[in-house]
């Protein structure tokens, strides 16, 4: 005879909606049994025929049918699916939600909503993402009130982010994702490494800052060489100019003048004015030095102009920023910039003109040292940044413009996280994307009259959150442990 001294007993029925200490309990949260109207399912993501997959699926008696607009294959087929769902079934679906007494909710198609390629970013496509994003609410609406929406935090962004979970289970990170703002491309700045020059080791975000810092002096400082360089070219023309005629160096305006002929093709009109046609002839191989200079002064110009937009644009940007100290760097920028601007408007009809030459390269490098005096434009930022920034521009645009059309009834948008991996995917970038999409909200909200009050409680009802616990566990193939599962949850 052979004895079996454990036996497997068998598992209560796992659908009973009391307490268990039977680990074989067929609900996912150990200890606690669930009934079976707690559970939802997605309909068919493949099918255009979403009437049919509905029906299927509260025929499994769930309370809670997710409609699908997702298509498993993606790119092109997403937006193909929601195309060949012809309008009026949703709103045959929610004649049958009310027939059998479910649930609905509706799971958009997945978009990228930062904006992001593989070409890299881009402001079109991000646009372009926004307008798919609201069409599939305004599908959602129809569905019923308040129909949640699903979509998810990124689709296609890479991680922004890379650690590795070391034996005591604490995070290191390995690589942080960087954007160059202006030609939407990625980078990646490495873990920290000695500076062998200096001896100090940076970290990436610092490795960053000094990346901008060193980046924004550059672009001074060839602004400067260019106008210090044509100034110099101009200065020395005209001298060799006004020696030539005999006259002393204060005709120097007078040359200008001339200047301004030979820029019109007025040839013999320069030398009807030098008094003599060996002189002219000189006198005009003198303009052709001065074009040489002009042309560099136009070229430092020009980019002082482009500086300026940035470091405007940046400082209007920072000065709305949650973090104290941007703020008070914008402030102080902006305050210097308007100042700048104040002070040469009045010359900006005449300082461009071919007689005013020397007043031009003064003024280039005026504006050059108040640019040296604020704090660096952040061309190149970190990747969670910017994507956090761009995602929530979409997120909140598709909440206020679909409140703005339907009010209180409208369809909430709730933000997914991606599988781990992928972009956005921790739960600290998910609560950061809604804070900052809800913060956008409120402000667009008050642009068009609307209290803060009720701004701010239509911002908290229609931006939320679907927490995808299988998405967040796939954490584990970084060496990540429950403790740190946990702590994203309660992030």
């Amino acid at each position: 005879m052979v004895s079996y001294p454990v036996f497997y007993e068998g598992a209560r029925y796992g659908l009973e909606p009391k307490y268990s200490e039977n680990s074989a309990s067929l609900s996912p949260f150990v200890g606690y049994n669930l009934p079976s109207g707690t559970f939802g399912f997605p309909s068919n993501p493949q099918t255009a025929n979403q009437i049919d997959a509905v029906s299927k699926k509260i025929s499994t008696g769930a309370r809670t049918i997710e409609v699908s607009g997702v298509s498993l294959s993606g790119g092109q087929a997403q937006m193909d699916l929601m195309d060949n769902i012809p309008k009026q079934q949703f709103k045959e679906i929610a004649r049958l939600k009310k027939l059998a007494g479910v649930d609905l909710t509706f799971h958009g198609p997945l978009v990228e909503p930062t904006g992001f390629s593989r070409q890299g970013w881009d402001e079109s496509q991000r646009m372009h993402s926004e307008r798919q994003m609201f069409s599939a609410v305004e599908r959602a609406h129809d569905l019923g009130k308040n129909t949640v929406v699903t979509f998810h935090a990124s689709n296609g962004l890479p991680e922004t982010e890379t650690y590795e979970y070391n034996k005591a289970g604490i995070p290191v990170l390995k690589e942080v994702m960087v954007v160059d703002e202006h030609g939407g491309r990625f980078m990646h700045v490495d873990v920290p490494k000695k500076e062998h020059f200096t001896g100090q080791t940076l970290d990436p975000y610092e490795s960053i800052e000094k990346q901008n810092e060193d980046a924004w002096f550059k672009q001074l400082q060839g602004i400067a060489f260019h106008a210090y360089q044509g100034e110099g070219i101009i200065e020395g023309a005209l001298q060799k100019a006004a020696d030539s005629s005999g006259k002393d160096s204060a005709q120097k305006e007078n040359l200008l003048k001339l200047y301004k002929l030979h820029l019109e093709g007025k040839e013999d009109e320069i030398k009807k004015a030098a008094g003599n046609n060996e002189f002219g002839n000189l006198l005009i191989e003198r303009m052709q030095n001065i074009v040489h200079g002009d042309l560099n002064l136009r070229d430092a110009y020009r980019e002082l102009r482009n500086l300026y937009d940035s470091a405007y644009d940046a400082a209007e940007h920072n000065a709305q920023s949650k973090d104290a100290n941007k703020r008070a760097e914008a402030e102080d920028a902006l305050k210097k910039l308007n100042k700048f601007k104040e002070e040469i408007a009045p010359q900006l009809k005449t300082i461009e003109n071919p007689e005013n030459l020397d007043k031009f390269s003064k003024e280039i490098v005026r504006g050059v040292n108040v640019l040296r005096s604020i704090a660096p434009p952040r061309t190149v930022k970190p990747l969670r940044e910017f994507a956090i920034d761009k995602a929530s521009d979409t997120f909140a645009n598709v909440a206020f413009d679909a409140y703005e059309k339907f009010g209180k009834n409208s369809p909430i948008i709730s933000v997914e996280n991606p599988p781990v991996g992928m972009g956005l995917s921790s739960g600290q970038d998910l609560r950061e994307l809604v804070e900052e999409s809800q913060r956008k909200f409120i402000a667009r909200a008050k642009e068009k009259g609307i209290s803060e009050s009720e701004a701010k409680k239509q911002a908290e009802a229609l931006i939320g959150v679907t927490w995808d616990v299988g998405h967040i566990n796939m954490m584990r193939k970084h060496g990540a442990k429950d403790t740190q599962i946990l702590e994203q949850t309660e992030k």
